[in-house]
C-alpha cells in the first residue's frame, strides 16, 4: 500500500406499433425495432466503475483497548487506510484494510475536518449494519457501503471545506478499540468516485482482489 501525505493520530427494445411524423400524423411501423447498443456508462458500471488511486490518504493508528496499554492493535500498521474522493459537491472516503481484518463489530465509520480553529465541522457517522452504531448518533446525510471488502462512505463535508480530513471507525462502547486518520485537504489532487456504482474496480495498491461488488 502507498501511503503518503499521512498524518496520523490517536484518536430496458419491442416490436412498436406507431410513430410520429413530423406533421404530428401517426405512421405506421411493423416490424422489430433493433435494439440500442448499451452505453459506455452502463457497461462500464456492469463490469466495475474503475477507480483512480487517490493521493490524499491517510494511514489508519489504531488504538490498543484503554483497559489494557500494552495490548497490541487490532490492525497492523501500513495496512489500513481512508482514501479521499469527491462525489458531486462532497467529498467520499473509501476505507480499505477494515473488511476481513479480524476486527470485532460494530466498526461504525465516520468522518469529519478539522478546520483552522482547531474544531471538528461536518462530522457524522454512519451504521454498515443496522445497529453497529450503538448510541452514537448517525446521520441521515450520509452512506457507508460495504463492498466485499472495503466500504464507501458518503460524507457531508463540502468539498470547498479547507482543513484536515478525518476518517474513524470502532469506538463505540468504553473499552473498545477503534482508528483514526488524518491527512490534509487537497481537491486540486482528488479524484472522483461514483459513490453508487454496484461494482468498483481498485488498483492493487489500494485492494488486493482488484473489483469489489456491493
Amino acid at each position: 500500500m502507498r501511503v503518503g501525505n499521512a498524518v496520523a493520530i490517536g484518536a430496458v427494445a419491442g416490436l412498436v406499433a406507431f410513430g410520429c411524423s413530423s406533421d404530428g400524423g401517426e405512421v405506421a411501423t411493423t416490424g422489430d425495432v433493433p435494439e440500442e447498443e448499451p452505453s459506455s456508462d452502463a457497461e462500464g458500471d456492469a463490469e466495475g466503475n474503475e477507480v483512480t488511486e487517490s493521493p490524499v490518504v491517510g494511514e489508519f493508528t489504531t488504538f490498543s483497548d484503554p483497559a489494557d496499554p500494552a495490548s497490541p492493535t487490532l490492525v497492523p500498521e501500513g495496512t489500513a487506510a481512508a482514501w479521499w474522493y469527491t462525489a458531486g459537491d462532497v467529498y467520499a472516503v473509501v476505507y480499505t484494510g477494515l473488511i476481513g481484518a479480524g476486527l470485532a463489530d460494530p466498526l461504525c465509520p465516520g468522518n469529519s475536518i478539522r478546520v483552522a480553529d482547531g474544531s471538528f465541522e461536518f462530522v457524522s457517522n454512519a451504521e454498515t449494519e443496522p445497529g453497529d452504531c450503538g448510541s452514537i448518533e448517525v446521520d441521515p446525510g450520509a452512506t457507508a457501503r460495504v463492498c466485499d471488502s472495503v466500504i464507501v462512505y458518503t460524507t457531508i463535508i463540502p468539498t470547498d471545506t479547507e482543513g484536515v480530513l478525518t476518517a474513524s471507525f470502532g469506538g463505540v462502547e468504553a473499552g473498545q478499540v477503534g482508528g483514526l486518520a488524518e491527512v490534509d485537504a487537497d481537491l486540486d489532487a482528488t479524484p472522483e468516485i461514483d459513490p453508487e456504482a454496484s461494482a468498483y474496480v481498485f488498483p492493487a495498491a489500494m485492494v488486493t482482489d482488484g473489483e469489489v461488488t456491493c
